[in-house]
């Protein structure tokens, strides 16, 4: 296996970032996270991610031949029985969501630097080849099967209509997605605003707080989900508490997080020592600024700390502060090597003249 998973099926298991369940036409349900809402032509619609990882069923035929990708895996029940025994000797669940199979069960983090991943269908040579992460293989009628996760972003679109989440497909799809594609253009700005005023090359934990300081910060507004801690996680990282309790030293301290769990955010606030607000609605102003008001400091003595470009970065530069993004992070501690939601950001973010390549500012070259 690719990953070694270390926790089993549980569907009580609690998601502290907001969640909801969208079906398709035929009924199917795939619990997602809320990750951005989309106003449309007087509509809501929201841009989802899987709580639960996706996969993708590949028929692996002898040496070589090319993998096939099961486009309608539903079609090989069989297959998807034996799919789920498998998994389930490693404390895992085969389901059969709504747009995609999904895993559920906690996964480790592969190895960052040997990932056993494949790039298929297409040529090595081919850019627009897809790269997954095998999970598992197993036989079924003496042919080869294998579960990938997908490692490019993986996101849906749904209709929110009071307390229903609706699939968007088919045409209604293709009509929708220049309009939405659109409002996220309106919604992120122009380069100034989805662009970091410092692009580190690792996680919270490396940024040099004596730059900081060198630069004029005396204060820093941290992210929390994936910048401090996983979001499933339920324990902070040594190096964070390490590198938090040293920051709180010389600089002012708030966490300022999207995530409607409030418990969460005070236990980790608690667990810091340090004040924290949630429900932000970042990239909206308004927490943003009462925060920067309880820090008593200007907005360009601030920094705005986070893994995400579309909320993060972008409630950062409409208010002034100085921006950093930093790479998700690991139960460990270690860069999170599979984001595909920071992924989908960088591209989205490049494609409207965001620079993002990974590099000191410039203010800290001479130091």
């Amino acid at each position: 296996m690719g990953n070694a998973p270390k926790a089993g099926c549980d569907d009580s298991l609690s998601h502290p970032a907001p969640t909801l369940s969208v079906k398709d036409a035929d009924g199917r349900e795939l619990l997602c996270f809320l990750e951005q809402l989309v106003p449309v032509a007087g509509e809501d619609f929201g841009l989802l991610s899987p709580v639960d990882t996706p996969v993708c069923l590949f028929h692996l035929p002898e040496e070589g031949g090319e993998p096939e990708l099961i486009d309608d895996p539903e079609s090989l029940p069989q297959v998807l029985s034996i799919a789920d025994v498998v998994l389930r000797e490693h404390y895992l669940c085969l389901v059969r969501s709504a747009v995609t199979l999904t895993v559920s069960g906690e996964l480790e983090q592969g190895d960052a630097e040997e990932p056993d991943d494949a790039s298929f269908p297409g040529d090595d040579d081919d850019e627009d080849g897809e790269t997954y992460e095998q999970l598992v293989t197993f036989m079924s009628d003496s042919k080869e099967y294998g579960l990938y996760i997908p490692l490019d972003p993986f996101f849906v679109l749904a209709r929110l209509e009071r307390d229903n989440a609706t699939l968007v497909e088919g045409d209604d799809f293709e009509r929708l997605q220049p309009l939405v594609e659109k409002e996220l253009e309106a919604l992120e700005g122009n380069r100034g605003v989805l662009q970091p005023d410092w692009v580190v090359r690792g996680t919270v934990v490396t940024l040099p707080i004596a730059r900081l300081r060198a630069m004029g910060i005396r204060g820093v507004v941290l992210d929390v989900d994936r910048t401090l801690l996983p979001r499933r996680c339920r324990l902070l990282p040594d190096p964070v508490r390490q590198w938090v309790r040293s920051a709180a030293v010389v600089m002012r301290l708030h966490l300022l997080s999207n995530n409607l769990d409030q418990d969460r955010i005070r236990w980790v606030g608690k667990e810091l020592g340090i004040p924290g607000t949630a429900f932000a609605r970042k990239p909206r102003r308004g927490k943003l600024r009462s925060v920067l008001a309880t820090m008593d400091l200007p907005p360009h003595q601030v920094a705005m700390v986070g893994d995400r470009i579309l909320t993060d970065v972008v409630a950062g530069n409409r208010l002034g502060l100085w921006t950093v993004l930093v790479r998700s992070i690991t139960c460990d501690g270690d860069i999170c090597p599979h984001d595909r939601l920071q992924r989908l950001e960088k591209m989205i973010s490049t494609g409207l003249g965001a620079d993002l390549r990974e590099s000191l500012p410039q203010q800290l070259h001479s130091l």
